[in-house]
């Protein structure tokens, strides 16, 4: 039997009730990282990266990292609900971890399989201003325009902040 937890969120009345959040871009990174939880081989090495990311398990994220032998590309992989394990940590707010990850060369301009925004959208949305400035000094391009909502970093600016 296969679970689709995006069918169950759409299938209720409200899907931010369900997730208990009032923003369903939000929701949709919590949705994905409680299937992740549930519905996913623990075994898998993203898996466990994106969940060590996603709760700031630094250790853990530097033991995963440092022992994928020859698999230097897992750091920017896509798991299967649509996000890298920078964006994970992005996030759940996980400065120290982000940095831990952009110091094994995570790719900072990559676009998340879902709604396409790049790590500094979802920082920028989240007005995460501590990992903005982490990102921007990676070298994170806040022009580059997602390639489904055509948005950059720039307009999800929220008005009146730094």
């Amino acid at each position: 039997m296969s679970l689709d937890p995006w069918k169950v969120l759409t299938g209720a009345s409200s899907s931010a009730s369900v997730i208990g959040s009032n923003d369903l871009t939000f929701a949709k990174i919590n949705a994905a990282k409680k299937a992740l939880k549930l519905f996913s081989d623990h075994s898998d090495v993203l898996v466990k990266l994106c969940l060590a990311a996603s709760e700031g398990e630094n250790s853990v994220v530097k033991k995963l990292l440092s022992s994928t032998d020859g698999e230097a590309s897992i750091i920017n992989k896509v798991e299967k609900q649509g996000f890298t394990p920078l964006i994970y940590a992005i996030c759940f707010n996980k400065s120290d971890c982000v940095e831990i990850l952009i110091n094994f060369n995570a790719d900072c301009n990559l676009q998340d399989g879902l709604i396409g925004w790049t790590p500094i959208m979802w920082s920028t949305y989240l007005n995460f201003k501590e990992i903005v400035t982490q990102l921007l000094n990676a070298y994170a391009d806040p022009y580059l325009k997602s390639n489904k909502t055509r948005q950059n970093a720039i307009d999800l600016l929220i008005p009146g902040s730094e």
